[in-house]
């Protein structure tokens, strides 16, 4: 029963929702209490057994009880309210680390999103034992389709599992990414240990998991390494599995244009064949074969001059010249644009 005497849960189906006299009259006296002959006949909702209150930490939180002979069912009665109790124990428990990497998770958003450290922000780094200044990199773990099963209580024998930097600091950033802020020992951190975490936090989540690693800066700029993280891993979840921020070229530029920038750069470009599948795929293979014309109609298995005459109406639909080189790379700018705002692959 719950602290009021009703019954939330039985093996008797029929009795839930029922009020039981006995259990609220064993949280007022804070005692196991035997359920007799002259008790089920005068309380209400009782039967034959015992029913023992369960407290923490001096506060109720319910009672459990077992039908039949009282005195044969109480030493399973009380065993059963063991238990229970460590079963209590133990929810509240992670309960309360659940707040406690919520209140975490929030001061960590204050710490990348902050311009200036002021004092508060310093106290609430030593409530949670962080030494601000003593990271300089961060990374960023991003889990695609599928959200990260991971728990606080698992990134102790994560670091442990990894070694590479047992002081590093993670955190969760959501349900699908997780942030890795690397300790200023070292120099910015190599592919293989970036390899290596990965291939462990994979066992906790079942999409495809990749890594955006941001330049190492001054602590008090940890900021920046966040956002090129971010930036890298956006650009990963194209394609690589690992992307360092400092590798980057074109990607800065998608990374910095907003999406109604890039959404009206396509409207002036590439729009008029956005809905043609044929002529979006030929114009694909035609940029990955490096504007090679045999390479493309190989690739295609089609005549050259029906590439020529696929390429000629992309032209006529743009407005484009594709041998006039400024016209030729705004299409291609759009192209990309557009895969990513799509995300749609032209088999």
């Amino acid at each position: 029963t719950d602290t009021e005497g009703m019954i939330r849960a039985s093996t008797d189906p029929t009795r839930i929702g029922e009020f039981h006299e006995g259990a609220l009259l064993a949280i007022q006296e804070k005692k196991a209490i035997h359920m007799s002959e002259e008790k089920v006949k005068t309380l209400r909702g009782v039967r034959f057994g015992i029913v023992i209150p369960l407290f923490m930490h001096g506060k109720p939180q319910g009672v459990i009880g077992i039908t039949g002979i009282p005195e044969v069912v109480a030493p399973y009665a009380h065993l059963l309210q063991k238990v229970t109790e460590l079963f209590i124990q133990d929810n509240a428990y992670r309960e309360e680390q659940e707040r406690l990497a919520r209140e975490l998770e929030l001061f960590v958003f204050d710490w990348l999103h902050t311009k200036a450290w002021d004092q508060d922000l310093k106290e609430r780094a030593a409530f949670f034992q962080i030494d601000m200044y003593s990271y300089q990199q961060v990374l960023v773990f991003k889990s695609i389709q599928e959200p990260f099963k991971v728990l606080y209580s698992d990134f102790k024998a994560v670091m442990k599992q990894w070694g590479a930097f047992d002081d590093a600091l993670l955190i969760r950033w959501g349900q699908e990414k997780l942030l890795v802020f690397i300790p200023t020992r070292i120099q910015d951190i190599k592919k293989q240990d970036v390899e290596s975490l990965r291939k462990i936090l994979k066992r906790f989540t079942k999409g495809e998991l990749v890594v955006g690693v941001g330049q190492a800066v001054n602590p008090e700029h940890i900021q920046v390494s966040y956002q090129q993280a971010e930036r890298a891993s956006a650009a990963a979840a194209s394609g690589k599995e690992i992307v360092f921020e400092k590798d980057l070229q074109f990607d800065i530029i998608q990374f910095a244009l907003s999406d109604e920038t890039k959404q009206e750069f396509i409207q002036r470009t590439i729009q008029p064949i956005c809905n043609d599948d044929v002529l979006l795929k030929t114009l694909r293979v035609w940029f990955e074969s490096n504007l090679s014309y045999k390479e493309t109609a190989k690739i295609l298995h089609i005549h050259i001059n029906t590439l020529h005459y696929r390429l000629k109406k992309i032209e006529e639909l743009t407005s484009l010249n594709l041998k006039n080189t400024h016209h030729l790379v705004m299409l291609y700018i759009s192209f990309l644009f557009l895969y990513e705002d799509t995300k749609k692959i032209w088999l």
